[in-house]
């Protein structure tokens, strides 16, 4: 009998080179890199998030991630442009100093 079948990094869907981060660490990461100071809109994000990591996203998987980060308190809509995404100022210390102790 063959082995059965074991997915590799090529041929699983939802293998991605990020596999210790959630969607909301990465959507957290891709806000605080691109600096946009009216918020970051979900297709900029995604965006990024591919450019750089080279990976495809699942757009649920996105959509939730944002959602739990608004219903958290992490992240929250920027005022005045819907559909856009900011850090709250409480994630954006705490990113800033985790970011500035791992230098």
């Amino acid at each position: 009998p063959s082995a059965p079948f074991a997915p590799t990094a090529s041929t699983h869907p939802l293998q991605t080179p990020f596999t210790t981060m959630t969607y909301l660490d990465l959507m957290i990461e891709a806000i605080a890199a691109l600096k946009d100071r009216t918020g970051s809109s979900k297709h900029s994000i995604v965006k990024y998030l591919e450019d750089t990591d080279g990976a495809e996203l699942l757009n649920g998987a996105v959509n939730r991630a944002l959602a739990k980060g608004i219903a958290d308190g992490v992240l929250s809509t920027a005022p005045g442009h819907g559909g856009s995404y900011i850090l709250t100022p409480e994630t954006r210390a705490a990113f800033n100093k985790k970011k500035s102790a791992a230098k």
